[in-house]
């Protein structure tokens, strides 16, 4: 799918990406930065369209013919002397006994038999983690980079985030869970400090559907794996 985002408040509202493109099962971040303001209630209208796989101008899609539909998303200033930031993830999937969404007024019918019962499912193979995007380019004055980290495997992953420069990195969240074939958010920001390649090792294990303290997991023996998410500040 591709999509494009839409405020009816553009004097307050920053937004990265307003176009961008979100894989098929897959999930895409979105940053919503607020100035500082006067309180109101405004909200996003997000538009969306299919996309060719090898589509890569999202923008110029929407200049050829309407969207396939829209989704709202509420936005609420309440504090006036505070700018308030915000990070989404699009694309999270809806649970599995959800209704399906009704068809666009005047589409077509779905052509074709009904797909197989496993369509969708997560991939067999060991529970492993991904980085989107896997690594994170700053300026060495200081700045933010959004990440999401992506859970293709059937199982529930607690994460782990370490990193090589604690003195010039804040990451948010530091521990955290993600569902099976989900996603989750990860703040990096940089404080200025002098150009240098760092790095970060997340390392991630198994966590039950009930589990709520996922700093307490990773005191239970080894973590299952880990990967590394580059940091390169110039």
């Amino acid at each position: 799918m591709a999509f494009k985002v839409k405020s009816t408040n553009n004097n307050d509202y920053r937004l990265k990406p307003v176009y961008g493109f979100v894989d098929a099962t897959g999930c895409s971040p979105l940053e919503i930065t607020r100035s500082a303001g006067p309180p109101k209630e405004d909200k996003l209208v997000i538009q969306f369209k299919e996309a060719a796989p090898d589509a890569a101008d999202a923008a110029a899609l929407f200049k050829e013919g309407a969207p396939l539909g829209e989704l709202t998303l509420p936005l609420k200033a309440i504090e006036q002397n505070d700018a308030l930031r915000t990070e989404s993830t699009m694309g999270d999937a809806p649970p599995a006994d959800a209704p399906p969404p009704p068809p666009p007024e005047g589409a077509p019918p779905a052509e074709g038999a009904a797909p197989p019962a496993d369509a969708g499912a997560a991939p067999a193979g060991p529970p492993t983690l991904m980085a989107d995007p896997p690594e994170a380019n700053m300026p060495a004055a200081g700045g933010v980079s959004a990440h999401t980290l992506r859970n293709p495997s059937a199982v529930r992953l607690a994460f782990k985030v370490k990193s090589t420069n604690n003195n010039d990195y804040r990451l948010k969240p530091v521990y955290g869970f993600v569902d099976a074939t989900g996603c989750s958010p990860l703040e990096i920001t940089r404080s200025a400090g002098p150009p240098k390649e760092d790095k970060l090792v997340i390392q991630f294990k198994e966590a039950a559907p009930d589990a709520a303290d996922a700093a307490a997991l990773f005191k239970e023996g080894a973590p299952l794996g880990e990967l590394t998410l580059p940091l390169k500040a110039m």
